[in-house]
C-alpha cells in the first residue's frame, strides 16, 4: 500500500491526472463486468460464468483497494472518497445480490415463477449498478467544475456496450418468459399423458392453450430489436405450435383415453361374462369397442409421433434463433 501512495503521490499532481487515474480504475472494471455480462448471455454453463464472475471481484476489489488508499488531492478528498465508496458498493453488488442470483439459477427452471424471479433478481442487480455509476459520473463532474477541468463528453466504448448489452438481455428476457411458460407446462402436459391422468391432461391442455394465447398477444405489443425481429419471430412460431397442439393432438389423446375407457371396462365385462350368458348384444358391443380401440390407438400414436418430433424441431428452431440473435447482438470475449 506504501508503494501504491508513492506512487500515486508522483503521478497525481495535476487534477485532471489525478482524474484519469480513477477513471482508469473504473474502466478496467468495466471491460472485465462487459467480459462477465458476454458469459452470461452466451453460456448456460454456470461454472464457466461463475468462473467469469470470480475474476470480476477480483478486479473489482483491487480497484477498489487502489482508489481508498490513494493520497487525496492537495487536501480534497472528496472525489477519492465517493469513487472508493462508489466501487465498494458495485463489489459488494456483484459479491452479494450476485451470490443470490447465482443461488436462484439452481432453482429457476422449476417453474415459471422461480424463472421470472430469477431474471428479475438479475435485471434488478444490473439497475443497482447503472445507479451507482451514475452517482459516481456526477462526483467525476463535480470534481472536474471545481478544478477548472475541461471534462468533455467522452465516448466510452465499453460502458456504451454495457448498457446496450443488458438493453438485449432485458429485451431477452420478455421472450424468454413467455416461451418458458408454455414449454414448462407442455413439460406438465407430457408428464400427465404419460401417467394416462385425464383430469390432469385437460388442465394442462386448458392452460397451454391459454398461455400460448396470452403470450401471442403480448408478442403484438413488441417491436424489433434494433431492427432485427428474428426472435420475435422465432418465439411467435413456437407459441403457435403450442397453440396448435393443445387444439388438436392434445384432445386427440384425450379422445383415445376416453375409448380406452371404454374398451377395457367392457373387455373386463365381456371376460368375466360365462360363455353361456353372452348375448348377441354382448357380442356386437364387444366387438364395437375393439375397433373403435384399435382406430383411436392408430390415431393416438400418429398423435404422439408428432408431438416427439414437431417438439424438438420447434424448440431447435426457437434455440438456434436465440443463439443467434445473441450472437449479433452480444460479442463473445
Amino acid at each position: 500500500m506504501i508503494t501504491i501512495n508513492q506512487a500515486s503521490a508522483q503521478k497525481l499532481k495535476s487534477a485532471s491526472a489525478y482524474l484519469d487515474f480513477i477513471g482508469e480504475q473504473y474502466s478496467l472494471l468495466s471491460d472485465k463486468y462487459y467480459q462477465y455480462l458476454s458469459a452470461v448471455a452466451h453460456s448456460d454453463n454456470i461454472i464457466k460464468v461463475e468462473k467469469k464472475r470470480q475474476e470480476l471481484l477480483t478486479t473489482s476489489w483491487k480497484a477498489t483497494t487502489t482508489v481508498r488508499t490513494m493520497p487525496s488531492f492537495n487536501g480534497d478528498r472528496s472525489l477519492r472518497d465517493s469513487a472508493a465508496a462508489y466501487l465498494n458498493l458495485n463489489h459488494r453488488i456483484l459479491k452479494e445480490d450476485f451470490d443470490k442470483i447465482l443461488n436462484m439459477a439452481q432453482i429457476a427452471e422449476n417453474s415459471y415463477n422461480d424463472m421470472e424471479a430469477f431474471l428479475l433478481a438479475q435485471e434488478q442487480a444490473s439497475q443497482k449498478l447503472e445507479n451507482a455509476n451514475l452517482r459516481m459520473v456526477i462526483e467525476q463532474k463535480s470534481f472536474a467544475e471545481k478544478y477548472g477541468i475541461d471534462l468533455y463528453e467522452r465516448n466510452d466504448i465499453t460502458y456504451d456496450k454495457m448498457l446496450a448489452t443488458n438493453e438485449v438481455i432485458k429485451y431477452y428476457n420478455q421472450l424468454y418468459l413467455l416461451f418458458f411458460r408454455c414449454h414448462k407446462e407442455d413439460y406438465f402436459l407430457q408428464g400427465a399423458v404419460l401417467r394416462n391422468s385425464v383430469d390432469e391432461i385437460k388442465l394442462h391442455q386448458v392452460q397451454l392453450k391459454a398461455f400460448a394465447e396470452e403470450g401471442l398477444e403480448q408478442l403484438k405489443q413488441m417491436i424489433a430489436y434494433d431492427g432485427d425481429a428474428s426472435l420475435l419471430i422465432a418465439t411467435a412460431n413456437i407459441l403457435r405450435f403450442y397453440e396448435q397442439i393443445s387444439q388438436n393432438q392434445i384432445e386427440e389423446i384425450l379422445v383415445f383415453e376416453s375409448v380406452k375407457n371404454e374398451y377395457e371396462a367392457a373387455k373386463a365385462k365381456f371376460e368375466s361374462t360365462p360363455e353361456s350368458e353372452k348375448t348377441q348384444e354382448d357380442y356386437t358391443y364387444y366387438n364395437h369397442t375393439v375397433r373403435n380401440y384399435n382406430m383411436r390407438a392408430n390415431q393416438y400414436n400418429t398423435a404422439n409421433n408428432y408431438l416427439h418430433s414437431s417438439r424438438s424441431s420447434n424448440n431447435e428452431a426457437w434455440h438456434n434463433a436465440f443463439k443467434t440473435f445473441i450472437n449479433n447482438h452480444i460479442p463473445n470475449f
